[in-house]
C-alpha cells in the first residue's frame, strides 16, 4: 500500500474489513451473490467518504494556497518599495555629500 494512503486512517479501515470479511455461501454454487454485492456496497461507500474528504481538504488547501500567494505579493511589493526608497536615499546621500 502506498505510504501516502496509509496515513489516511480510513484507508486502514478498509483494508481490516476486507482482510475479516466473510462471504455466506451457497449451498452449491459458491458465495452468496447478494452478500458479495452487500460488501461491494460497503467498500464503495467507504472509499466515497475518503474521496469526498479529499477533494474538501484539497480546497480548503487551493484556498489557504491563493491566501498565501496574495500575501507574498504584498510583500514583495513592500520590498520593491523599500529597496526603491533606499537606492533613492543613496543617491540623496552621495549627491549631497561633500568631499573632506
Amino acid at each position: 500500500m502506498n505510504n501516502e494512503l496509509k496515513r489516511i486512517p480510513a484507508i486502514k479501515d478498509i483494508a481490516r474489513y476486507l482482510r475479516e470479511m466473510n462471504f455466506k455461501k451457497k449451498l452449491f454454487g459458491g458465495c452468496d451473490e447478494e452478500n458479495v454485492l452487500d460488501h461491494i456496497e460497503i467498500v464503495t461507500e467507504k472509499y466515497t467518504e475518503i474521496i469526498e474528504t479529499l477533494i474538501k481538504q484539497n480546497v480548503n488547501k487551493d484556498k489557504e494556497i491563493k491566501t498565501l500567494m496574495e500575501k507574498t505579493k504584498q510583500a514583495q511589493e513592500r520590498v520593491n518599495y523599500l529597496t526603491e526608497w533606499q537606492e533613492s536615499a543613496m543617491h540623496y546621500i552621495h549627491a549631497n555629500v561633500k568631499s573632506y
